[in-house]
């Protein structure tokens, strides 16, 4: 007689009971949680690395379309009973979002700043040293950031993508892959992020997208346009679950405009603190990153970022979108956001921020 396991995965979302039964291979069901137990073991734990994947459709492979929160037992034939919980979400968050999200800016005045749109967080200290915002801020390179967390959240960076047809879904800028170009998840991080003189890149994205909802389903055969939305909801899900980012949704991998897709500022900062805190996102931002005959520079244009000890997570020429992590004298680091302003008072707006992120000379 085989021995039993038990396990007990608990993640809290609202939605209506429900029970059901199904089997499970004890090795699948360690590939699709990125676990090992062995058969005898008791483990209980709590799961929130929602979507759904304590929840499989009829196929046998994980529902990416929908959030779902089970209690599950696994006996030693691998049998699992679900059953779903209405109770309220509990989400342990890292300590940056509650200092960007509710804190309130040392420095007010917004004629400070020309541009539109500027911040800087002081990530160490938890200080929020200024806020300018409008209202609905177009993300841009920050959804592209998004998708590169979601992506490590499920999977290492050597994981392969590989280009396809997927490209031709994205608009703006591209890098054109030949179809059948194999990179590691980080190289094409690298490319949708940083991208060639500062632009990411928008089919690279798409590409993260597509192998990586095929790869967390277990479905190679999950059509393009299905994997977008499926991973499009694994974004909103770790935006909601890792960043309570809870009003925020990315309408698309790449950030390409799109009127439902609006952030405030303090989403983006939320976004770039969670970058900030991530090594092999600060990695390929930090030095030229080489990927199948393509070298991404994030000291474009200007040697003034590596001059001063920091480096571009992006930038965006036409619109002028700046996202920069620096380090001060002390050692703390410095989050700086700059968008929406003419070019020639935008590099007047960075000049100023740069002056207080390495060398503390006031805004004001």
């Amino acid at each position: 007689m085989k021995k039993k396991l038990s396990l007990l995965i608990a993640s809290i979302l609202l939605i209506t009971s429900a029970t059901a039964c199904k089997k499970i291979p004890l090795d699948e069901y360690n590939a699709l949680h990125s676990r090992t137990y062995n058969e005898g073991q008791t483990t209980e734990e709590t799961n929130t690395s929602a979507p759904s994947d304590t929840h499989t459709t009829a196929t046998g492979k994980p529902d990416l379309t929908a959030n779902w929160s089970t209690s599950l037992t696994v006996t030693g034939e691998f049998s699992v009973s679900e059953s779903v919980v209405t109770e309220p979400p509990i989400i342990n968050v890292p300590n940056f979002v509650t200092g960007i999200q509710n804190g309130v800016a040392k420095y007010t005045n917004a004629n400070v700043m020309n541009a539109e749109n500027a911040a800087i967080y002081n990530i160490d200290t938890g200080e929020l040293v200024y806020l300018k915002e409008q209202p609905k801020i177009n993300p841009t390179a920050a959804v592209r950031i998004l998708a590169a967390l979601t992506a490590l959240n499920y999977f290492g960076e050597d994981e392969q993508i590989t280009i396809g047809t997927e490209v031709s879904l994205s608009n703006g800028t591209k890098l054109k892959y030949a179809k059948g170009t194999v990179l590691t998840l980080k190289q094409a991080i690298a490319a949708s992020i940083v991208g060639l003189k500062g632009q990411g890149a928008n089919d690279v994205a798409y590409a993260i997208a597509v192998n990586i909802a095929r790869a967390y389903s277990k479905d190679p055969d999950m059509t393009d346009t299905a994997a977008v939305a499926a991973f499009v909801n694994m974004m909103k899900v770790y935006a909601a679950d890792k960043l309570n980012l809870t009003t925020f949704e990315p309408a698309n991998p790449s950030g390409y405009l799109d009127s439902k897709q609006n952030a405030t500022m303090r989403d983006i900062l939320t976004i770039l603190a969670a970058a900030a805190e991530n090594p092999t996102i600060t990695d390929v931002c930090a030095i030229k990153t080489t990927a199948a005959g393509k070298t991404f520079d994030p000291t474009f244009p200007s040697s003034t970022l590596a001059d001063n000890g920091g480096y571009a997570f992006a930038r965006v020429d036409s619109y002028w979108y700046f996202y920069g992590l620096y380090t001060n004298k002390k050692g703390e680091r410095l989050i700086i956001h700059l968008s929406n302003g003419t070019e020639t008072n935008s590099k007047k707006d960075l000049a100023k921020m740069l002056e207080y992120a390495v060398n503390g000379i006031p805004l004001e």
